[in-house]
């Protein structure tokens, strides 16, 4: 008679594993700086200019992540300006290896990307080759 293993596989929940991230964000930045505090010698506490420096540079970083996101959404509506205007008047699209030419019928944000409806199909706003009256 053949006797399986116990395992605890059936019992235990599997571990999330996280993925390292490829670049640092703002939370990264603040945990080192949490831990470098943690950490400091209290014999030699850590610089206050050291701190300040520290503290200005999670600020700035803080800062130009909000602009970037503001540049997003002013540039998606942008483009959603620039598609309502192309209503009722016929693009020429490439589309992969093909052409699409039609009408523009509406226009629509999906998934936060601008596309343009033609013929029923809807295509990435950036395809548009040309536009006539």
């Amino acid at each position: 008679m053949s006797v399986n293993p116990v395992s605890n596989d059936l019992y235990l929940p599997e571990k999330q594993v996280t993925k390292p991230k490829k670049e640092l964000d703002k939370d990264a930045f603040l945990r080192i700086m949490i831990e470098q505090l943690k950490n400091q010698d209290p014999t030699s506490p850590m610089d206050s200019d050291k701190f300040i420096s520290q503290m200005a540079q999670f600020t700035m970083m803080e800062q130009l992540t909000n602009m970037n996101s503001r540049f997003e959404d002013l540039l998606q509506w942008q483009q959603l300006n620039y598609g309502s205007s192309l209503i009722g008047r016929k693009v020429l699209l490439v589309d992969g290896e093909g052409t699409v030419t039609g009408p523009v019928d509406k226009v629509q944000v999906t998934n936060g990307s601008v596309k343009v409806v033609v013929g029923g199909t809807a295509y990435d706003i950036n395809k548009i080759v040309s536009v006539e009256a």
